[in-house]
């Protein structure tokens, strides 16, 4: 029995609705890639190597830049612009540095003074940020300690009140801790390596804490007295040298020195 109008126009829907599916798992390429595809000869695609490559390297770049954000740290560049940006001068992570108090508390010298129960030591580490005179933005760690005193009550329980006795302040500084070996008499292998720096820091500290308790003895001085000299107030002081090329100017204050 022949179909009917009306069943061959739904055929014919069916077909139609068939046909848009396929065309829509489709993948519509640009015309501009139809072409290399449909030529014979090797057409550069417009989106070309060098086009590829800007596009990475911009992913890469705003990928360090969000890195960057997230671990507040800002790091220089060098750009057509010069040097942009903050220099570390020396690593700035709080944890890379050992916190000394706790060694210093057990330092055998200060126990006929009751160092732990009558002093307190604090410790803190921040990072300093400056401009060299060639526009250069550098920041680098500092150290921090404060040498307090606990206030006792009449009943000699100690108070939340501290006496500064003595603070010291200073900086990472490889050269200071060469200096501060060779004063030691130690002999430097490796002046670079963390546990050298690490230690002569803690020394560094320790001659600093001990000062407080040890005080140098004084240097006996030439006697000075002043004396006014054609209207000037020199300082004069009596050598026992029998030379006079041999008085020592070095002993003499810089801003009164008798000059010819």
């Amino acid at each position: 029995m022949p179909r009917t109008k009306k069943q061959l126009a739904n055929d014919q829907r069916l077909k139609d609705k068939h046909k848009a599916k396929r065309e829509a798992k489709e993948v519509v390429l640009p015309p501009e890639v139809k072409k290399v595809e449909e030529s014979d000869s090797e057409v550069q695609h417009p989106r070309d190597l060098e086009k590829m490559q800007s596009q990475i390297n911009e992913i890469l770049r705003d990928n360090e830049l969000l890195k960057q954000a997230l671990t507040s740290k800002q790091t220089a560049q060098v750009t057509d612009r010069g040097i942009i940006g903050v220099t570390d001068r020396h690593n700035i992570d709080p944890n890379y540095y050992p916190d000394p108090t706790e060694r210093l508390r057990e330092e055998p010298r200060l126990t006929q003074f009751a160092f732990k129960e009558n002093y307190e030591l604090n410790y803190d580490f921040e990072i300093t940020s400056y401009e060299t005179k060639d526009g250069r933005f550098m920041q680098e760690p500092k150290f921090k300690l404060t040498l307090g005193y606990i206030v006792r009550d009449d009943q000699g329980e100690p108070t939340p009140e501290r006496y500064v006795v003595k603070r010291c302040v200073f900086f990472e500084d490889p050269a200071a801790a060469i200096a501060v070996a060779r004063e030691m008499g130690l002999t430097l292998d490796d002046t670079t390596s963390k546990l050298f720096l690490d230690e002569m820091r803690y020394q560094r500290v320790r001659h600093w804490l001990l000062d407080a308790f040890y005080p140098k003895k004084p240097q006996e001085t030439a006697k000075m007295r002043e004396i006014v000299v054609n209207g000037r107030v020199v300082e004069t002081y009596q050598s026992s040298s029998e030379s006079a090329s041999s008085i020592p100017f070095n002993e003499m204050n810089g801003k009164k020195k008798l000059r010819g």
